[in-house]
């Protein structure tokens, strides 16, 4: 349905009169890249916070051999 995905919104917007099928497009492309740019910020924080982690952890690995 128009609700769940962009593909149901853009079937359901072809059975609509073109003034009411238009704005239901532009509705749901405008939910959609919304969606995705939230998605988008998550992954790139998510990306961030585990490149820190990687890098002390092996900065951690590389002191404790150079001390051994």
């Amino acid at each position: 349905t128009a609700r769940d995905t962009l593909g149901g919104a853009i079937e359901a917007a072809e059975r609509l009169p073109d003034q009411l099928g238009s704005a239901l497009l532009e509705s749901a492309r405008e939910a959609f890249t919304a969606g995705m740019q939230v998605t988008s910020l998550a992954a790139a924080a998510v990306a961030l916070a585990m490149g820190a982690v990687a890098f002390a952890v092996l900065r951690r690995l590389r002191e404790e051999e150079a001390s051994a």
